[in-house]
């Protein structure tokens, strides 16, 4: 991945981690100062080219992680209470 696809990967997993839900498209634009919501898709279709996640649709909230940051294979969230 390239240190921008690190960089949005790593927020979306973190925002879901604490939220547990995924960012919009608009919360990834404002984090990275994206002009355009195809920004954030051609950067998620990149991603999941490379294997790190599986975006079903056009929805930025249908993503499914296919590795951790750190690259291990994802095997789900525990919940916290």
């Amino acid at each position: 991945m390239t240190p921008r696809q690190r960089a949005i990967f790593r927020f979306i997993f973190d925002w879901t981690c604490d939220r547990g839900y995924q960012p919009s498209y608009q919360e990834v634009m404002s984090q990275f100062g994206f002009s355009s919501p195809n920004a954030v898709r051609i950067h998620v279709k990149a991603m999941e080219r490379k294997g790190w996640l599986h975006s079903s649709g056009n929805e930025m909230r249908c993503i499914r992680f296919l590795r951790t940051p750190a690259g291990r294979p994802f095997k789900g969230f525990v919940e916290r209470n």
